[in-house]
């Protein structure tokens, strides 16, 4: 039980959950966070989050709205991001999946697609 007990604590202490595809994606976020502080100080970046993976783009609305049900059960106000990879989806599916998963998201919070396959490849895009 000490995972779950752990993960409830950082959950309790959290304003915001961000929902990625794969636990890779978390590492790079967070490297990214703190190279961007170390360039620009001024830069405001939210230190109360907590990142989970939903191991994969598959059923995301499914994935996004049993987590959503979970976590209103637990605790209350805290803000949902899910960030995925735009994978072979077209530009058109793209959108409409993501106003989709905005919705099953919630007030105060949002979603967001990069055009790559992975994480990684938005590192050597224009």
């Amino acid at each position: 039980m000490g995972g779950v007990i752990i993960a409830l604590d950082k959950l309790n202490y959290a304003d915001k959950v961000c929902f990625v595809e794969g636990d890779d994606d978390i590492n790079y976020l967070e490297l990214l966070k703190d190279r961007i502080v170390s360039i620009d100080d001024n830069f405001i970046i939210a230190n109360n989050v907590v990142y989970y993976y939903l191991r994969g783009k598959d059923n995301l609305l499914s994935k996004v709205e049993y987590q959503k049900r979970f976590l209103c059960q637990l605790f209350r106000d805290k803000s949902i991001f899910v960030i995925y990879d735009k994978d072979f989806s077209t530009e058109t599916n793209s959108i409409l999946l993501n106003e989709q998963v905005k919705r099953k998201s919630g007030k105060n919070s949002d979603a967001y697609f990069h055009n790559g396959y992975c994480i990684e490849s938005i590192l050597f895009s224009d």
